[in-house]
């Protein structure tokens, strides 16, 4: 027991180092530029940031995090992800015969989300560090963010809807980095008391660069998220500046995408996108849903088909995902990751709430920017457990911030 705790006090030691917060910190901000601009460093530096990043900004110190979080009593922030990240691991045994030998990837990827948790946990009260960076970070993102627009009216042939990151990743997850770094601009731009300036325009540029590149991916779910996401920002700070610039940027950008889409599809009309995006069914969605309940037995209403399950179309034998947040936690895990998942949900749902009335916006913003997407897609908010990606961190940042935000008004109760 006393080497037990000699280690606990020598991570704890280096966890309150000034390196290790620094390096947490710049790691983050890293991995928020991957999420836009992962693709554009691959291109100049021939790395796979998915397999190193992650590894080095996420699993090694997070992993290193956890006994000291753990030690700290604050156990309730893991205790429910870490059941329905178990039991999502277990299920890779019952996907199919040979389900067993993704154990060990889908193993990693729990470990990734927990060690996640542990870094946004630590890492929140050092938030001022990561804003003190943040206009160098969304400047260079915002370079990614044109470097998309640019390949996806020059090079990119596949289709009509823009894919993100240089066409590495599919419009529905484009859109929602999007309309993320948009948010993100408009929370920055609500915090100056002087608006017109170089960095405020920097803000300004950034967010309408980001509004483009999401209209040019097609996304209503995201258009409209992210719509309400700044309506609930305005709510919230009531400052009638942010309500005519958050106007006057969104239908500016809507116009340049839509010129952007002229410019490339000349023979279509200039309103042609709007009226693809108003006029697309929802019938394609609900033919989803329907397959996959049929794909589902007695057995499988409980436990789940398992994570690992080969789900592919006779149409189309790429894998297919249920496009709904709660039906893909069914779908794979049954009425038992269902139950963890709804109350997983539910406490980041009530906390929003709170914050709301308490006027602390980013959570509320992230909810509502997120919520469409996922019910409506299947992305944004679910806690995926097959592949490390943007959508997957962002459930567990979601999630660890509202209870960091539940602790702290607690706290102050």
């Amino acid at each position: 027991m006393k080497h037990f705790y000699a280690l606990i006090a020598l991570l704890r030691a280096l966890t309150e180092s000034r390196l290790f917060i620094n390096y947490v910190i710049y790691g983050l901000l890293l991995l928020m530029f991957s999420f836009v601009g992962g693709a554009l460093v691959e291109l100049i530096l021939p790395l796979d940031t998915t397999k190193y990043l992650y590894r080095a900004v996420v699993f090694i110190p997070g992993l290193i995090l956890l006994p000291v979080q753990l030690a700290q009593k604050k156990l309730h922030v893991f205790l429910l992800p870490a059941c329905f990240l178990l039991f999502g691991t277990i299920s890779s045994c019952w996907s199919y015969p040979q389900g067993y030998q993704q154990l060990a990837s889908t193993f990693e990827y729990s470990l990734y989300a927990i060690s996640f948790l542990a870094i946004i946990t630590y890492a929140y009260p050092h938030y001022k560090v990561l804003e003190n960076h943040f206009l160098p970070l969304l400047s260079l993102a915002t370079i990614a963010v044109i470097s998309d627009i640019i390949y996806y009216v020059f090079f990119f042939q596949d289709g009509a809807r823009m894919h993100g990151s240089l066409g590495t990743i599919n419009s529905g997850i484009g859109a929602m980095i999007y309309a993320l770094c948009a948010l993100l601009a408009f929370q920055q731009i609500k915090k100056r008391k002087i608006l017109f300036n170089f960095k405020g325009f920097m803000l300004l540029f950034a967010a309408f660069a980001a509004i483009t590149a999401l209209f040019l991916t097609n996304s209503r779910a995201s258009i409209f998220s992210l719509a309400l996401a700044l309506f609930i920002l305005c709510l919230i700070q009531r400052r009638a500046k942010i309500y005519v610039l958050a106007f006057g940027v969104f239908l500016a950008a809507i116009c340049a995408g839509l010129t952007i889409n002229s410019f490339k599809y000349p023979k279509h009309s200039f309103e042609a996108p709007l009226e693809k995006m108003v006029n697309r069914s929802m019938s394609n969605r609900i033919l989803i849903w329907q397959r996959h309940l049929s794909l589902m037995d007695s057995k499988s209403f409980f436990y789940g088909r398992g994570l690992a399950v080969n789900d592919t179309s006779s149409e189309n034998e790429k894998k297919r995902h249920p496009h709904n947040l709660f039906l893909s936690s069914f779908y794979y895990l049954g009425a038992i990751g269902l139950i963890l998942h709804f109350i997983m949900f539910s406490q980041i749902a009530i906390q929003s709430y709170r914050d709301f009335i308490a006027n602390n916006f980013l959570l509320p913003c992230l909810l509502g920017l997120s919520f469409l997407p996922s019910v409506v897609g299947g992305i944004s908010i679910h806690p995926y457990l097959d592949g490390i990606s943007p959508e997957l961190l962002t459930f567990w940042f979601i999630y660890a911030l509202s209870c960091i935000n539940k602790i702290s008004q607690t706290n102050h109760i």
